[in-house]
């Protein structure tokens, strides 16, 4: 490979690195940008009037403490302010953060717009095979590669117009080049799964304890050797029965459901054949329902999808499917239903928890105010004004922290066909999980009125009717 210069090109970058790469440094550059130009715009001004304020609004107490010492660079910190320096430059603050998240806005949709433009290019520069290959999916359980093929290449002709399949005899370019049938083996894979690690330790153990033996035959070095090589003997036996134990198992499950079909990949030898079946066969769920009888295989419906790239699919998750082999297809639609309810307890306990924290404080602050300040412990006061923030802090992160794991784990439940769906969801689900439990719940919790207007409103309220 050439060395590339840091003024390189961009269409000698994606010749060069590829669209991934140029697209991660495309991304870089934009929040690097963007990371400047909102501290240029807004953060210096806003900063520099928040900390000359703050002693207006915060305690002494309250700015030299963790983490309520950052409330000194907030825009809380000019809500007392009344001199038209300071109410001019609230304004202006609000204005260029109304700029910024325009700015923003612009740059994310052109970000997109340039994503779409490497992707049609490098489309136009490379050969994939999902250009020539679709998932098909809906076939009965004892279909043969044959009979798809057959049926695709006398429907196609007569209702998507690509073209003459016998052309004198011969395949004409619009046949299907090959078909290979997905078969039921989510149940293999995920045995395979769970027993790959006791193989991998089994082997390393095994390979270890020989070497040991081979040492010790060409230089016995006494008692620690002969110790160790017990140890591992006693370690490889233990692995051999966990290991025999699940090859057994695997034995008489049998795995009965391997043998069936539940889907092919299709492969045309034109770009048009490929996407004229996605066209009679893909669309919406009202198409998938309401599917012509003549483009029905023995009866069935087929659902037609893009072939990924073969490094991104899922195998495992193939025959699990929504609304493409039937009651499993409907068993993976009630997991992200459950998946869903399940994440919205948690950031509904979550949103509980940070309310009472912030409540608890409230209480404690109209405690500290209708009784004498003065007279409290200073102790106790640092513990309100300090303590409960800090403790609010460690909770949202725990909650984050935990949410991403729930994510995860859920991600894998909820049985995505490929490698990208799955990363989409995950990424999605922690974006909106994380910006609904950062952004909203403290601004719901923040806009309930302070204890001295609380109190101020008491005062004028006759209470005892």
């Amino acid at each position: 490979p050439q060395r590339l210069p840091l003024t390189a090109k961009k269409q000698r970058l994606l010749e060069s690195l590829g669209i991934v790469p140029c697209l991660y440094l495309d991304l870089l550059k934009l929040c690097a940008g963007y990371c400047l130009l909102g501290g240029l715009m807004t953060g210096t001004l806003s900063c520099w009037s928040s900390a000359s304020h703050a002693h207006e609004v915060y305690t002494p107490a309250t700015l030299s403490g963790y983490p309520t010492l950052f409330s000194r660079l907030s825009i809380g910190a000019r809500t007392a302010c009344t001199t038209p320096s300071c109410s001019s430059v609230n304004l202006a603050t609000a204005i260029l953060e109304v700029v910024f998240a325009a700015l923003l806005l612009l740059g994310t949709a052109a970000f997109r717009r340039r994503a779409r433009r490497l992707a049609m290019l490098s489309d136009a520069h490379n050969v994939f095979t999902r250009e020539y290959a679709v998932q098909l999916h809906g076939l009965p359980q004892n279909v043969t590669a044959e009979e798809v093929k057959d049926h695709l290449e006398a429907v196609l002709p007569r209702l998507a117009g690509v073209g003459s399949i016998d052309n004198g005899g011969s395949r004409g370019p619009h046949s299907v080049w090959d078909v290979a049938l997905i078969m039921n083996c989510s149940d293999v894979l995920g045995q395979a799964v769970k027993q790959a690690p006791l193989e991998r330790r089994w082997t390393i153990l095994s390979t270890r304890l020989e070497r040991l033996r081979a040492f010790k035959a060409e230089r016995d070095t006494g008692w620690a050797l002969n110790q160790r090589i017990g140890e591992l003997r006693d370690e490889v036996e233990a692995t051999s029965q966990a290991l025999l134990r699940v090859r057994e198992r695997c034995a008489v499950r049998g795995f009965p459901r391997a043998t069936e079909v539940c889907g092919a990949f299709v492969t045309f030898n034109e770009q048009e054949a490929a996407r004229a079946c996605l066209r009679l066969y893909g669309g919406s769920t009202l198409h998938y329902v309401l599917q012509k009888p003549e483009l029905r295989f023995h009866g069935r419906r087929l659902r037609a999808f893009v072939a990924t790239e073969p490094r991104d699919v899922l195998h495992e998750n193939l025959p699990h499917r929504i609304l493409s082999c039937g009651p499993r297809g409907l068993e993976t639609a009630l997991r992200r239903c459950v998946s869903f309810v399940v994440l919205s307890t948690f950031l509904l306990a979550s949103f509980g928890t940070i309310i009472a924290i912030t409540s608890s404080k409230a209480d404690l602050q109209r405690m500290l105010l209708e009784g004498q300040r003065s007279t409290l412990p200073p102790a106790l006061v640092a513990a309100v004004e300090q303590g409960f923030p800090t403790l609010a802090s460690f909770v949202v992160v725990g909650v984050n922290t935990a949410l991403a794991t729930l994510v995860s784990v859920l991600g894998r439940f909820e049985r995505h066909p490929t490698l990208s769906a799955t990363h989409r969801s995950k990424a999605i689900t922690i974006f909106l999980s994380q910006a609904f439990n950062t952004g909203i719940v403290p601004l719901v919790v923040s806009m309930s009125p302070p204890p001295k207007a609380i109190a101020a409103d008491l005062s004028y309220c006759n209470c005892t009717g």
